[in-house]
């Protein structure tokens, strides 16, 4: 029996593309602005967490962690934070999607969410994504 492709119906063409173009024009900006900053000069919002009790959560440092991958820094950037491996994932495969997108007029980005929504309804994500982000929370104690 032949695979049946999976669409979303519920998405209009006009809707769709309006997300696809301010998700790129945002994502440009985004890359423009981390990959232009200087540590030094931009002003990072101050972590919640880190603010109100005086311990990091496990993002903080993900900024600062990012700007250094983008500067090709990579040992730099993992001690900072490893959360930046997903970062540098997004700021990789995301405009590669969009391209795909365009290029064979099928729209993966409605796909992608409801894949990820199936994934978090599974208990062994939760419990992965609670090991390792344990981990990374317990690096920030070490390090931050």
């Amino acid at each position: 029996m032949p695979r049946r492709r999976r669409t979303l119906k519920c998405c209009s063409a006009i809707s769709t593309r309006r997300t696809y173009i301010w998700s790129g024009l945002a994502y440009v900006a985004v890359v423009a602005w981390l990959y232009l900053a200087n540590e030094g000069q931009t002003c990072f919002a101050v972590c919640p967490s880190k603010l109100f009790y005086g311990l990091p959560c496990p993002g903080c440092g993900t900024t600062r962690a990012t700007l250094q991958l983008l500067h090709g820094n990579l040992l730099a950037a993992v001690r900072l934070n490893p959360n930046c491996l997903l970062a540098a994932a997004f700021l990789l495969f995301y405009p590669l999607l969009l391209l795909l997108s365009l290029l064979r007029r099928r729209h993966y980005l409605p796909l992608l969410v409801e894949e990820g929504k199936r994934w978090m309804g599974r208990r062994i994500f939760w419990v992965l994504f609670g090991i390792i982000e344990g981990g990374i929370w317990w690096h920030n104690f070490l390090v931050l």
